[in-house]
């Protein structure tokens, strides 16, 4: 049963905040190596290993004839985003920071297109929030240019990749609400899992896994499967059923913060373009919730 956030729910939304919006960071070390087609077929294959446990166990729990948007959440909430935020990153494109920050649009994403394509309602406020929030984004994405954080055509591409995020979440609302929440990872994972396996392989990854040089680059995928795409998954479904969505969503305030915060300890140049439109994001977001 929900209830009102203790002390632990905030330090779990914390530590939330601190996996995902690191994860940026950890994007751009796997792409020092890899290229973006080996780095998401490597991230995902590793996911996909650690979700078959929970798949065994939950299996019988899945409704197959939803197949297709569980499908649908393989392509929109894992693979295609992954691999748009390593190909933005790969060669600093995009700053970690930037990336970060402009992820933290699924929210207000996700309730444009929930009006428009899903039924949902959006009162003037919320609407408010969405064009500001929106406005904060097109402000990188266009000032950013010769500022060496974000080259306009590969931040568009983080705006994509958080745009099919927010569809994700429209899908899991309106078709899989039914569904154990782990249980869509898992048989999402376990739909789209072959692919992966024959991509891994395909694409070289698992001989240059083995290089020497590639130690490091291989140690920030193997995070981003275990920490950022299982386990804080798996910590926000927790969080969400001891509190309440809201409450656990708030998690993308953190994003922006803690993406510029760990680009700035990398040397990743900040100003205020780019904490201009964090800024607009953040106020958009906070009109979007009320």
């Amino acid at each position: 049963m929900n209830h009102e956030p203790k002390v632990v729910d905030w330090l779990m939304l914390l530590l939330l905040g601190l996996m995902w919006g690191s994860g940026f960071f950890f994007i751009k070390k796997s792409v020092a190596a890899f290229d973006p087609v080996q780095m998401t077929f490597l991230r995902m294959t590793i996911s996909t290993l650690l979700y078959l446990p929970m798949f065994v166990i939950l299996c019988r729990r899945i409704d197959w004839s939803k197949w297709p948007w569980l499908v649908a959440v393989a392509v929109c909430g894992y693979g295609i985003p992954n691999y748009f935020f390593a190909l933005a990153e790969q060669h600093e494109r995009v700053s970690s920071g930037v990336a970060g920050v402009l992820n933290s649009l699924v929210p207000l994403l996700s309730l444009c297109i929930g009006a428009l394509f899903f039924g949902t309602k959006a009162t003037r406020t919320k609407i408010l929030g969405i064009v500001i929030g929106l406005a904060g984004a097109l402000w990188i994405v266009v000032l950013s240019k010769g500022t060496g954080s974000a080259q306009p055509v590969y931040a568009a591409l983080c705006v994509l990749a958080a745009a099919m995020y927010a569809v994700n979440a429209n899908i899991i609302g309106s078709h899989l609400r039914h569904f154990h929440p782990i249980a869509v990872g898992a048989a999402a994972f376990f739909l789209s899992g072959p692919i992966y396996f024959f991509g891994v392989w395909q694409s070289g990854a698992l001989d240059s896994m083995w290089s020497p040089s590639h130690r490091a680059s291989l140690a920030a995928i193997v995070y981003l499967a275990v920490v950022s795409t299982v386990i804080a998954n798996v910590f926000y479904t927790w969080l969400v059923q001891r509190t309440h969505p809201v409450f656990a969503t708030s998690v993308a305030y953190l994003f922006p913060i803690v993406s510029l915060a760990v680009g700035t300890i990398d040397s990743e140049p900040i100003g205020l373009i780019q904490l201009g439109g964090a800024a607009l994001i953040l106020i958009g977001l906070y009109l979007a919730r009320k």
